[in-house]
């Protein structure tokens, strides 16, 4: 194959949007697992992204992806910040959501909430998800800029329709818990648009806290006919994934049954 076809593909399964919508520690296993399926080794794509990276901004988001993860080369925030920075300055939106996150947490630089904001509304404006989930999060909870509620939820909304999981999540829960926009069918259709992601991801992909939330959804009838067995059918699904709370739910559940 190609070298350069090689590493179009490679961004091209960071950026697609299958990609977007699971956890970055599961899109590099995925990533990892691609690679070896395809009979190439890490430390070659690494090389050859080192060798591109003056070609393109997507070339500097992966090489910053690389590092971040440790594929094909060591663990490195600093080295996975520049090239970040490098992608950002070119016009890179997820560059910039990454940066953002480095700078809340520390990673690779200095903590710093009002950078960190800044570039999530950067990425955001540029209409990346990630960027609008995580400056939904920045408004609601005062995260380098004052709390602002409204905006927070505008772009909470804009995320969960984009399809971002954990935004669908936090509007359920939104939905669930305030008196003015109470509203349980609303609720149990973001809970079920977070549970498909879990459910038709490859099984070690997904957050399995989703099907959870939905197996809650059958078993108390929110937002929907009470269905017991179609409850302990998520709760075992969450469970085989490693959802913790899910074990609760599925043991106390089974044994009433029962």
């Amino acid at each position: 194959m190609n070298e350069m076809i090689m590493l179009q593909d490679i961004v091209q399964i960071l950026k697609s949007d299958h990609a977007k919508l699971l956890k970055d520690y599961h899109i590099a296993k995925n990533l990892q697992k691609w690679l070896l399926a395809q009979n190439v080794q890490p430390y070659s794509v690494f090389s050859r992204t080192l060798f591109n990276e003056s070609q393109s901004s997507e070339y500097q988001f992966l090489l910053g992806f690389l590092y971040q993860w440790g594929i094909g080369t060591r663990v490195d925030f600093k080295n996975s910040f520049k090239w970040y920075t490098h992608a950002a300055e070119s016009g890179d939106f997820l560059a910039h959501n990454n940066i953002g996150i480095f700078y809340e947490n520390g990673l690779g630089v200095k903590i710093n909430v009002d950078k960190a904001f800044l570039h999530y509304k950067i990425s955001a404006n540029g209409g990346n998800t990630y960027g609008k989930a995580n400056l939904a999060l920045s408004f609601i909870e005062g995260l380098g800029t004052k709390v602002d509620i409204q905006k927070g939820l505008l772009y909470l909304q804009e995320a969960a329709k984009a399809g971002h999981p954990s935004s669908q999540v936090r509007m359920g829960q939104r939905l669930l818990t305030d008196v003015h926009s109470k509203n349980l069918k609303q609720a149990f259709y973001w809970f079920s648009q977070a549970a498909s992601h879990a459910k038709w991801c490859d099984h070690d992909l997904g957050d399995p806290e989703y099907l959870t939330y939905l197996g809650v959804c059958y078993q108390i009838g929110i937002g929907t006919s009470k269905d017991l067995h179609q409850g302990l059918r998520l709760y075992k699904m969450a469970f085989e994934r490693g959802d913790k709370n899910a074990h609760w739910y599925l043991g106390r559940n089974v044994f009433r049954e029962y």
